[in-house]
């Protein structure tokens, strides 16, 4: 009887032990993703960040080019003046116009340029924070899996332990170490199908009732 005991506190402990690994392990690499996962939101806020240092940026650049046109358009003129040209009319106000043209076109491309770095920004943005989306979902996967594996663990193990004492007569009598009960009208140790111990019920004093 002791020895179905001592099998039980066994499968008990390893089962534990298994569930209890299995947790671990999972703990361990949830926590690695969502580690990532972090990270990945980390840099998304840095990209966000880095669009609005950007159009800071670009908003100078343009201020910059601007005053640059200006200035180029009012050396013209005054050359024309100095010179005695008629700076609103003809040959000086084509010269200054396409001065003021070309100023534009190179404002125009420097917007450009800005504006496809900040596009380039917010999708870095976009792909970090899916990433970050999908480890995380990841991780709650992995502790969804773990907790279903411990489930399957513990009735595997139940399920094994069972057949383990349906083959050794643990549950019937049948076997060795099961504890059975001494049958009417025998008076020695051993019970009538020849397995196992009974329980002397009179010598100890039991007065069954029948």
């Amino acid at each position: 009887m002791c020895n179905i005991y001592a099998q039980a506190a066994v499968a008990v402990v390893q089962t534990g032990v298994q569930i209890y690994g299995q947790q671990q392990q999972a703990k361990a690499q949830a926590e690695a993703l969502n580690f990532n996962a972090r990270q990945n939101e980390e840099n998304a806020r840095r990209s966000e960040q880095n669009i609005i240092l950007e159009r800071q940026a670009n908003d100078r650049n343009e201020l910059r080019q601007r005053i640059k046109t200006a200035q180029m358009v009012a050396t013209q003129r005054a050359n024309f003046g100095s010179s005695g040209i008629d700076i609103g009319s003809g040959t000086s106000l084509l010269a200054q116009t396409s001065t003021a043209g070309m100023g534009f076109e190179d404002l125009l491309s420097i917007r450009e340029t800005s504006f496809s770095k900040q596009r380039q920004l917010h999708q870095q943005a976009i792909d970090f924070t899916n990433q970050a989306n999908i480890l995380r979902s990841q991780a709650k996967n992995v502790r969804r899996a773990a907790n279903m594996q411990g489930f399957t663990t513990l009735v595997g193990n139940a399920a094994s332990f069972t057949s383990k004492g349906i083959e050794k007569g643990w549950f019937n009598g049948s076997g060795g170490d099961a504890l059975s009960i001494k049958p009417d009208g025998l008076t020695s140790g051993v019970t009538a199908d020849g397995g196992g111990t009974f329980l002397d019920m009179e010598s100890s004093g039991f007065d069954p009732i029948y």
